[in-house]
């Protein structure tokens, strides 16, 4: 979206501080500086024969008089769309992560090393390191936090801009379960 000349966008890190804020959308499109929000969900869920689906709500207000301007609802089964696209890093991203979230640990691991080795950071220096955020982020949610760790060391020692930095990995809720781990706080503390 920030490609879209003249819409400035806010970054996530910002935003997060509002999830589960009482402010009004006023109140925060005031504090933001901003005269729209794009709010929404997404939800990952298992159908019945075990398949992914993601569904993606969002929805455009104007903050100014609180008004809806444009919703949507995307429902779309994982599995079916990496038929059709094998190659798609973004894919295989999602998918890693709600098979970690749905517990299915190797096969979220899998997903999210595909992804990284068809996105590698010889091929885009700016796009890959999103993609190894995400293997570091579907390791922490299987519970393989030397593995996350590594990752999020990886990310630290090359220019990966702004997806991973001291401030978002103590800002974050991702990486709590990563708090009391040495390395982690070693890696905070060291950069």
């Amino acid at each position: 979206m920030s490609a879209l000349h003249g819409l400035g966008v806010i970054s996530r890190t910002s935003a997060k501080q509002y999830k589960d804020s009482a402010k009004t959308t006023r109140q925060i499109g005031e504090e933001l500086g901003v005269d729209y929000i794009l709010e929404g969900t997404v939800r990952w869920d298992r159908s019945a024969e075990g398949k992914g689906r993601v569904r993606v709500t969002p929805q455009l207000v104007r903050v100014s008089d609180d008004t809806h301007l444009w919703s949507d609802s995307y429902n779309r089964a994982l599995e079916e769309a990496l038929r059709e696209h094998p190659e798609d890093s973004r894919i295989h991203t999602s998918l890693g992560l709600v098979y970690a979230y749905l517990g299915r640990k190797e096969e979220a691991i899998r997903e999210g090393k595909r992804a990284v080795s068809l996105y590698p950071q010889s091929k885009d220096a700016y796009g890959a390191p999103h993609y190894v955020n995400s293997l570091a982020m579907i390791y922490t949610v299987a519970g393989e936090y030397e593995e996350a760790i590594n990752q999020l060391e990886y990310l630290m020692s090359i220019a990966s801009g702004d997806i991973v930095s001291i401030s978002v990995l103590r800002l974050d809720p991702m990486w709590d379960p990563l708090r009391q781990h040495p390395r982690f706080k070693r890696l905070l503390e060291e950069n």
